[in-house]
């Protein structure tokens, strides 16, 4: 019965034409980046350097290429929640990104700017590597900002 079940499912699902979301090519006027930030050790800039290598896009210094200026985002935190004892019990990590791309032959750099928000519950009884925590949780968000960037980049004309 079970495999019955799982059949159906997998005929309807292949019957509407879903398939899964892969990544998109960036255009071809994008196949050459220049990635500039105003820290060398930036670590969102690393993050978005080895997206990018991983999709085969040439980084580039030379000024005739297309410029993608980022900086590391702005991490803010919000107090969702809170025990009995008045200790805050839950915060909400709200990572803001602001990047620009510049197209050779335009006047000005586009600007975007978006937000990625993470629940994290803050236990006063596990307070060891309370700050290693954040910072996988930081990484995560960087990733996923990297990948929200090529996301954009891939629909530009």
């Amino acid at each position: 019965m079970r495999l019955f079940i799982i059949g159906v499912l997998i005929s309807a699902i292949s019957g509407c034409g879903f398939t899964l979301r892969g990544s998109q090519p960036l255009p071809v006027s994008l196949q050459t980046l220049s990635v500039v930030s105003a820290d060398n050790q930036d670590p969102l800039k690393k993050v978005l350097i080895r997206n990018l290598q991983q999709r085969q896009i040439v980084t580039s210094t030379e000024s005739s290429v297309p410029k993608l200026m980022v900086n590391d985002g702005v991490l803010n935190r919000r107090l969702l929640s809170l025990f009995t004892t008045g200790q805050v019990a839950e915060y909400e990590l709200i990572y803001s990104v602001t990047w620009q791309l510049w197209k050779p032959g335009d006047e000005a750099p586009q600007t975007f700017q978006f937000e990625i928000l993470r629940e994290y519950q803050d236990d006063p009884d596990q307070v060891l590597a309370k700050s290693r925590e954040t910072n996988l949780i930081l990484q995560e968000m960087r990733q996923q900002a990297a990948e929200r960037i090529l996301r954009t980049l891939a629909s530009q004309n």
